[in-house]
């Protein structure tokens, strides 16, 4: 299924695939009956996870915990210089991915 296209048109593209999102950026990954998008907020220790601001997480707004790999695509507004961007260690309390609804 393909990705949210209407996010994909957002400005600048950060990343093609879960290669370097930084801080900041918008999440575009593909599911069953659409698309999801979400904010980064950090990456875990191991480099194999994002931590994802969204709403219908889990039915609610909160802080997911996501396997790095599953988001097809990051995205910045134009205007956001990415030159030194870094992605921090996300440290908080996060529940597994579930539910986008």
């Amino acid at each position: 299924m393909a990705a949210n296209v209407g996010w994909l048109n957002y400005k600048q593209q950060r990343s093609t695939g879960p290669s370097k999102p930084v801080s900041g950026a918008i999440g575009i990954k593909s599911r069953s009956g659409g698309g999801h998008v979400a904010f980064v907020v950090g990456q875990s220790a191991d480099g194999n996870y994002l931590y994802m601001l969204g709403g219908n997480q889990s039915n609610s707004v909160q802080v997911s915990r996501y396997k790095k790999d599953v988001w097809d695509h990051f995205v910045v507004p134009s205007s956001y210089n990415t030159d030194n961007a870094t992605l921090p260690v996300y440290t908080s309390s996060a529940e597994n991915a579930g539910s986008e609804a």
